[in-house]
C-alpha cells in the first residue's frame, strides 16, 4: 500500500514560507525523489515526491503565511 500525506502549514512567517519555495525547487516541483519522515509515527519512506507540480503558497501579512502540498510515497 503506498501511502500520501497533506501537509498543511500555517502561521508561517516569510522565511519558513522562503525554505518551504526552495524545497520545491529543489525537488523540482514533483519530479524528484526524496526520504520522508511521517509526522505521525517517524516511519521513514526513502521514495517520496511532491504529488503534482504546484505549490500552495499563501501571504496576509506577519505570521500568517500558509503552504499546501501533497507528499506521495513512490513504487519502489
Amino acid at each position: 500500500m503506498l501511502h500520501s500525506w497533506d501537509i498543511l502549514l500555517s502561521q508561517m512567517d516569510e522565511q519558513e514560507m522562503a525554505e518551504i519555495e526552495q524545497f520545491f525547487v529543489d525537488n523540482q516541483g514533483c519530479f524528484a525523489n526524496f526520504t520522508f519522515t511521517d509526522p505521525w509515527d517517524s516511519q521513514v519512506y526513502p521514495s517520496c515526491s511532491i504529488a503534482n507540480d504546484g505549490l500552495g503558497l499563501t501571504f496576509a501579512g506577519e505570521l500568517r503565511g500558509a503552504a499546501r502540498l501533497r507528499i506521495v510515497e513512490n513504487r519502489a
